[in-house]
């Protein structure tokens, strides 16, 4: 998918300028045919409207505690600004932002598919800037009972058309449960994942099983039926294996390089979101408790 992707960004994540830009007509979806990518990975049309979508989103974005997203990317690969986060807000570059300034005004959100339980959505906002450009947000995502996760790519064009600015990154929300969970054997969790290929502008959807060991005090993450956004075309597995428990998620890989980081939503740690990096992927995902 060229420029992928989801929810709803702050200015800073925008790259745009103060000021009352004015809003443009609602914006092309970064999926032209979705039927492509719900049929490759095997999920069922979901009937909803942008306004119910966005209500879901600012529902789970009015409850969350936690908010984590990956370091954003250029659009040839390269960093452009880390991101360190603690509770609800990160610092991206030289900038704070929390889950509370995430704001979803003038985003356009289309409903994709439902896949392993979870819904999965789009959404774009393009914004007239006074001096004659534009600024292009799109996202692509899923939600569950007590956490969302997306993709994100910020564009930034002149009056003559060029990109000025470009950044994307994953990102996860949600209501932290707040500790490790505990048990014995093991407990496994499924949903979906989402990815970027940094330099290709390429996005992905595929599955994701995150398996705990309670006696290892790990987890192994393992990404499956991976295909790309618009055309379809599967994609190899990516896998973090003994990936040790935190206290309230669990975490392994420092920058660069393969990383991974979650934490688990709801009570009775019945959701896990995250974010990841793997070779030149970047991405999020979440998953729900299996019974």
């Amino acid at each position: 998918m060229r420029v992928p992707l989801m929810f709803a960004c702050t200015c800073a994540l925008a790259s745009c300028e103060r000021g009352s830009p004015d809003m443009v007509p609602p914006p092309s979806q970064p999926i032209p045919d979705t039927s492509i990518i719900r049929d490759a990975v095997g999920g069922q049309p979901l009937a909803m409207t942008s306004e119910q979508v966005e209500s879901e989103l600012v529902a789970l974005r009015d409850a969350a505690s936690s908010f984590r997203i990956t370091d954003a990317y250029d659009d040839n690969g390269n960093l452009a600004r880390t991101a360190d986060c603690t509770g609800d807000t990160c610092r991206l570059g030289d900038e704070s932002i929390s889950v509370a300034d995430l704001d979803t005004s003038g985003v356009t959100f289309e409903a994709v598919m439902t896949h392993n339980g979870l819904p999965v959505f789009q959404a774009a906002r393009e914004t007239a800037l006074a001096d004659g450009g534009t600024r292009r947000n799109i996202f692509f995502g899923a939600w569950m009972d007590d956490g969302a996760f997306w993709l994100q790519a910020n564009r930034r064009r002149d009056a003559e058309g060029q990109t000025s600015a470009y950044e994307a990154f994953g990102a996860t929300i949600g209501d932290a449960t707040g500790e490790r969970p505990n048990g014995s054997g093991t407990a496994t969790w499924s949903g979906i994942m989402f990815g970027v290929n940094r330099s290709e502008r390429e996005g992905y959807q595929g599955d994701a099983e995150i398996t705990v060991d309670f006696a290892d005090a790990d987890a192994d993450v393992a990404f499956t039926n991976i295909h790309e956004a618009v055309t379809g075309v599967a994609q190899s597995d990516i896998t973090f294996s003994d990936v040790p428990l935190t206290a309230d998620g669990f975490a392994s890989g420092t920058r660069p390089g393969n990383r991974i980081a979650a934490i688990f939503y709801g009570i009775d740690h019945a959701e896990v979101g995250g974010t990841f990096e793997h070779d030149e992927m970047t991405g999020a995902f979440g998953a729900r408790k299996d019974e």
